[in-house]
C-alpha cells in the first residue's frame, strides 16, 4: 500500500480554491475488482500490450505531454520525483476514476504535506501506450483549476528516459526489465562534498533539505528550524533562495547552479544508508539531454 510518496510536481495540484471533498465523494463506489488493484500498492502500473520506444513533443516549466487517463484527453507531467500518478481533482472527476471509501494517506512534496486519497484508474495512454489498471492519489483538500495528471516511477520505470531540454522532446526506450515504483537517487558533490539527491525532473531548481544547507554554510542552524516546518498548504511553504558554487554528477562538474532550500523528505529518510539531501532537478542545469536508465539505475548527461 502507498503510505507515502515523493511528489515534487505536486505543487501543480495545490492551489487555493474549492476543496477536491465534493469531488472525492462524487467519485466514492463499491468495486471489488478495482478495490482489488490497491493490493498491489506501489508496484509498477501494468502494461496494456507491447512497449516501444517513442520520442514526444514535451512542454511547459516541467516535462508536459499530451495523453489519457480512462480515455480522457489532458496533459501529464512526466516526474521522475514521484513513485506513483497522481490527478488533479478535476483530472480525476472527468476520468471517472475509482476512489474506495479509505481515509486519506500522506503526501510529501516540497514544503508542504496534503492528505491524499488513493483512487484507481483502469488505463493511463501515453506516446501510443497503454498501462493499467494502477493506483493514483488524489489530494484531498487542495483544489486546483489544472486538469492533468502527474506520471511517476510507477509507469516510467519501465523505461530508459530521455528528458532533452535542448530539443523540448522526451524519449522513452523500454529497456526489457520489470517495472517498479521506486524513486532514482543518485550521489552528487556540492561545493566538493558528497550527498545522495533524488533524481527531478519535476523540479526546477535543484532543492536541498535544511539540515544539508546548514552543512554546506549555506543557512544558520537558526534559520533552517523555520525552513524545516512542513505547512498545510504549497502557499504556505517557506523556502530560502541559494547559489550552488558548484555540482558534480554523472561525471560533469556545473557552475552557479540555483537552488531553494526547504524540507521535502520526513525525518530519517535515508538512502544506501545515508540521509537523503534532497532534489536534484534537472532543468537547474539549462539546455541539455538527462538520461534516466531505470533498468540500470543509472543517470547519464549529454550536451552543455
Amino acid at each position: 500500500m502507498i503510505a507515502r510518496a515523493l511528489a515534487t510536481a505536486a505543487l501543480l495540484l495545490a492551489a487555493c480554491g474549492r476543496s477536491n471533498e465534493s469531488i472525492l465523494r462524487e467519485l466514492e463506489r463499491d468495486d471489488p475488482r478495482l478495490d482489488a488493484v490497491l493490493e498491489r500498492g506501489g508496484a509498477a502500473v501494468p502494461a496494456r500490450g507491447d512497449l516501444r520506444a517513442t520520442t514526444l513533443p514535451m512542454r511547459g516549466r516541467i516535462p508536459t505531454v499530451d495523453g489519457s487517463v480512462n480515455g480522457v484527453g489532458m496533459p501529464l507531467v512526466l516526474d521522475t520525483g514521484t513513485s506513483h500518478v497522481s490527478l488533479a481533482g478535476p483530472a480525476a472527476r472527468d476520468a471517472r476514476v475509482h476512489v474506495p471509501r479509505r481515509e486519506a494517506t500522506s503526501v510529501l512534496a516540497p514544503g508542504h504535506d496534503v492528505p491524499h486519497r488513493l483512487a484507481v484508474f483502469e488505463t493511463l495512454d501515453v506516446g501510443g501506450m497503454s498501462f493499467g489498471p494502477g493506483v493514483a492519489t488524489v489530494a484531498e483538500r487542495e483544489a486546483s483549476h489544472w486538469r492533468g495528471a502527474i506520471v511517476g516511477c510507477s509507469v516510467l520505470s519501465r523505461f530508459r528516459v530521455t528528458f532533452d531540454f535542448r530539443r523540448d522532446e522526451v524519449r522513452l526506450a523500454p529497456h526489457g526489465g520489470p517495472g517498479y515504483a521506486h524513486t532514482l537517487f543518485t550521489q552528487v558533490e556540492v561545493n566538493g562534498k558528497p550527498y545522495w539527491m533524488l533524481v527531478d525532473s519535476g523540479a526546477s531548481r535543484v532543492v536541498l533539505e535544511p539540515w544539508m544547507a546548514v552543512d554546506l554554510g549555506l543557512i544558520t542552524q537558526e534559520e533552517a528550524v523555520g525552513l524545516a516546518t512542513k505547512a498545510e498548504r504549497e502557499t504556505g511553504v517557506r523556502r530560502a533562495r541559494v547559489r550552488l558554487e558548484t555540482v558534480k554528477v554523472s561525471g560533469r562538474e556545473f557552475q552557479n547552479v540555483p537552488g531553494w532550500v526547504l524540507a521535502t523528505f520526513a525525518e530519517g529518510s535515508e538512502t544506501h544508508g545515508t540521509p537523503v539531501g534532497g532534489l536534484l532537478g534537472l532543468k537547474a542545469f539549462g539546455p541539455l539531454a538527462w538520461t534516466l536508465d531505470f533498468g540500470a539505475k543509472r543517470l547519464t548527461v549529454e550536451g552543455g
